[in-house]
């Protein structure tokens, strides 16, 4: 049975007291603080001692009108059980752009802890660890650092070779400019660099069948060399292939390795021959270069000079004391 709730008498209920205890700060965040008046800021009059404009930035690195920048810089930790903590850096910087009405920048700097290959499966390669600044106007160009040292005008001088160091070219006339009908031109080239890579030519012994990959070797029989990316010409039955999944080949660069795809099928009596430099660590190898051009409406002129050589007095892996120099010359 349920019956109505009585209320309990007055004289039953005991007062209880609720005591709550707390800091307050000494000031009030709701209320504005100011070092200066807002009224004595002139936005219109740079004499004002406190003119301020809204669309003005602090200075930028490299600001300068014409220029464009662009790039990244990153840092990171990598650690683990078995290993120590160390520290990954990243720096990528592009310039490009115009210092004046006739000169023209274009740089590329960047920074890595550990080189990057670009992977041989593409045609076309970004190049990840290429440091360089170009500088040019319509008659000269300066370039300084990793660039590209290619075969001159001409059917003589053929070589393609990656470099560190410096290239200048200039072109420049021996006629006023008013007598186009017979103008005459001089152009020079120099360059002194050194050399990134050892250049290999290889035939390979192909198999029945098989698509590879086919390893590539050094000059001296060298297992394990890595490939300078870019630098390889392939040539099947005497005709020169294109790199690609969707052309005829891709090559491992870190490993050497060269497989060919599915258009260009392998036999035994396939003639494969492959041209292409690698790193050698053992000399450093220089490079210079020298090209003279001149050119009018009856005659045509070119002299190129091209060396490289080791540089047997400094090795790069190797220490060879007095010693093992008497020993080598013997």
């Amino acid at each position: 049975m349920f019956g109505k709730r009585q209320a309990l008498p007055s004289s039953n209920i005991k007062a209880r007291t609720v005591t709550a205890k707390y800091r307050v700060y000494s000031f009030l965040f709701t209320e504005e603080y100011r070092h200066k008046s807002t009224t004595l800021i002139n936005k219109n009059s740079a004499a004002s001692p406190y003119y301020y404009n809204p669309g003005s930035s602090e200075p930028e690195l490299f600001k300068i009108q014409g220029l464009t920048r662009n790039g990244s810089i990153s840092r990171g930790i990598t650690f683990g059980n078995s290993q120590d903590v160390f520290v990954n850096s990243s720096l990528n910087l592009q310039l490009a752009g115009k210092l004046s009405d006739n000169l023209e920048l274009l740089a590329a700097i960047t920074d890595e802890n550990i080189p990057v290959q670009p992977d041989g499966n593409t045609q076309q390669l970004q190049d990840f660890d290429k440091v360089f600044i170009q500088i040019s106007d319509p008659h000269n160009r300066l370039i300084a650092g990793d660039f590209e040292l290619k075969r001159p005008n001409g059917y003589f001088m053929n070589y393609y070779k990656k470099a560190q160091g410096a290239a200048i070219n200039s072109e420049f006339s021996l006629t006023p400019y008013s007598k186009d009908s017979l103008k005459r031109i001089m152009r020079i080239g120099a360059g002194l660099a050194v050399s990134k890579g050892k250049f290999a030519r290889q035939t390979l012994n192909a198999i029945e069948g098989n698509q590879g990959p086919y390893r590539l070797f050094g000059n001296n029989g060298e297992s394990f060399i890595i490939i300078l990316a870019g630098t390889e010409k392939i040539y099947y039955n005497g005709m020169l292939l294109e790199r690609g999944n969707q052309n005829d080949y891709i090559i491992d660069y870190n490993t050497a390795e060269l497989t060919f795809t599915a258009k260009r099928i392998i036999t035994k009596d396939s003639r494969i021959v492959a041209e292409f430099e690698y790193s050698d660590k053992n000399y450093a190898r220089s490079i210079i270069v020298a090209n003279t051009e001149y050119e009018s409406p009856k005659l045509k002129a070119r002299i190129n000079v091209y060396t490289e050589q080791d540089s047997k007095n400094q090795p790069l892996n190797i220490e060879l004391d007095s010693t093992r120099q008497a020993i080598m010359a013997r």
